[in-house]
Protein backbone atom coordinates (compact mmCIF):
# COMPACT_ATOMS: atom_id res chain seq x y z
CA UNK A 1 0.00 0.00 0.00
CA UNK A 2 1.22 3.07 -0.82
CA UNK A 3 0.62 6.26 0.92
CA UNK A 4 1.63 9.78 0.06
CA UNK A 5 1.47 12.94 1.66
CA UNK A 6 0.26 15.94 0.09
CA UNK A 7 -1.64 17.20 -2.52
CA UNK A 8 -3.71 15.05 -5.14
CA UNK A 9 -0.86 14.29 -7.39
CA UNK A 10 0.61 11.23 -6.96
CA UNK A 11 -0.73 8.55 -9.50
CA UNK A 12 1.28 5.82 -7.37
CA UNK A 13 -0.81 6.22 -4.50
CA UNK A 14 -3.55 4.03 -3.20
CA UNK A 15 -4.57 6.62 -0.20
CA UNK A 16 -3.79 10.17 0.08
CA UNK A 17 -3.53 12.51 3.12
CA UNK A 18 -4.07 16.59 2.36
CA UNK A 19 -2.41 18.02 5.19
CA UNK A 20 -3.98 21.72 3.99
CA UNK A 21 -7.53 20.49 4.22
CA UNK A 22 -7.69 16.95 6.16
CA UNK A 23 -9.12 15.25 3.65
CA UNK A 24 -8.26 11.34 3.11
CA UNK A 25 -8.17 10.49 -1.05
CA UNK A 26 -9.04 6.91 -2.84
CA UNK A 27 -5.41 6.82 -5.07
CA UNK A 28 -6.28 7.53 -8.93
CA UNK A 29 -6.67 4.07 -9.48
CA UNK A 30 -7.99 1.80 -6.51
CA UNK A 31 -10.88 2.26 -4.46
CA UNK A 32 -10.98 3.41 -0.51
CA UNK A 33 -13.35 2.65 1.99
CA UNK A 34 -14.11 3.42 5.82
CA UNK A 35 -14.54 0.22 7.92
CA UNK A 36 -15.96 1.28 11.36
CA UNK A 37 -13.95 0.76 14.68
CA UNK A 38 -14.91 -2.50 16.16
CA UNK A 39 -16.07 -4.18 13.52
CA UNK A 40 -14.24 -7.32 12.47
CA UNK A 41 -11.51 -7.09 10.12
CA UNK A 42 -10.85 -9.31 8.05
CA UNK A 43 -9.86 -9.28 4.10
CA UNK A 44 -13.01 -9.81 3.00
CA UNK A 45 -14.82 -7.50 5.46
CA UNK A 46 -12.07 -4.73 4.23
CA UNK A 47 -12.81 -5.68 0.56
CA UNK A 48 -16.26 -5.22 0.96
CA UNK A 49 -15.49 -1.69 2.94
CA UNK A 50 -13.90 -0.28 -0.01
CA UNK A 51 -15.76 -1.90 -3.06
CA UNK A 52 -19.47 -1.27 -1.69
CA UNK A 53 -18.51 1.50 0.34
CA UNK A 54 -16.48 3.94 -1.16
CA UNK A 55 -16.00 7.46 0.48
CA UNK A 56 -16.32 9.06 -2.90
CA UNK A 57 -13.79 11.53 -4.27
CA UNK A 58 -12.54 12.31 -0.41
CA UNK A 59 -13.74 11.92 3.54
CA UNK A 60 -12.30 14.67 5.61
CA UNK A 61 -10.07 13.42 8.57
CA UNK A 62 -11.97 15.37 10.89
CA UNK A 63 -14.88 12.39 10.60
CA UNK A 64 -12.89 9.35 11.85
CA UNK A 65 -11.34 7.82 15.25
CA UNK A 66 -9.10 5.81 16.46
CA UNK A 67 -9.55 2.22 15.46
CA UNK A 68 -11.17 3.07 12.18
CA UNK A 69 -9.86 1.74 9.16
CA UNK A 70 -8.93 2.41 5.99
CA UNK A 71 -9.76 0.00 3.52
CA UNK A 72 -8.24 0.30 -0.05
CA UNK A 73 -8.27 -2.41 -2.52
CA UNK A 74 -5.50 -1.57 -5.51
CA UNK A 75 -5.14 -1.13 -9.18
CA UNK A 76 -3.32 -4.41 -8.96
CA UNK A 77 -6.20 -6.12 -6.86
CA UNK A 78 -4.47 -6.28 -3.63
CA UNK A 79 -6.45 -5.54 -0.81
CA UNK A 80 -4.77 -3.28 2.37
CA UNK A 81 -6.10 -2.16 5.49
CA UNK A 82 -4.57 1.53 7.76
CA UNK A 83 -5.95 1.36 11.15
CA UNK A 84 -6.16 4.89 12.17
CA UNK A 85 -3.44 3.66 16.28
CA UNK A 86 -3.80 8.21 16.54
CA UNK A 87 -4.69 10.83 15.72
CA UNK A 88 -1.74 13.40 16.89
CA UNK A 89 -0.80 16.94 17.27
CA UNK A 90 -1.05 18.89 14.21
CA UNK A 91 1.42 19.31 12.04
CA UNK A 92 4.22 22.24 12.58
CA UNK A 93 4.83 23.48 9.26
CA UNK A 94 0.79 23.60 7.95
CA UNK A 95 -0.79 26.43 6.38
CA UNK A 96 -0.39 29.44 8.38
CA UNK A 97 -4.40 30.48 7.65
CA UNK A 98 -7.29 28.00 9.14
CA UNK A 99 -6.77 24.75 11.14
CA UNK A 100 -3.64 22.94 10.85
CA UNK A 101 -4.24 19.18 10.37
CA UNK A 102 -3.49 16.21 12.93
CA UNK A 103 -1.17 13.77 11.84
CA UNK A 104 -2.28 10.58 11.19
CA UNK A 105 -0.28 6.99 12.61
CA UNK A 106 -1.68 4.09 10.54
CA UNK A 107 -0.82 0.08 11.43
CA UNK A 108 -1.13 -1.28 7.56
CA UNK A 109 -2.05 -5.23 7.23
CA UNK A 110 -1.91 -6.63 3.55
CA UNK A 111 -3.12 -9.33 2.43
CA UNK A 112 -1.63 -12.01 0.05
CA UNK A 113 -4.00 -13.01 -3.46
Amino acid sequence: MRVIPGELESPEADLEYDDCDGGIYPGSRGSLGLLAAGTPLTRASCEAAALRKPIGDSRSVHTMKVNDVLCAVTDEKKVAAAVIKKLGAPWGDGPSEGPRQPTIYLAVTRWAQ
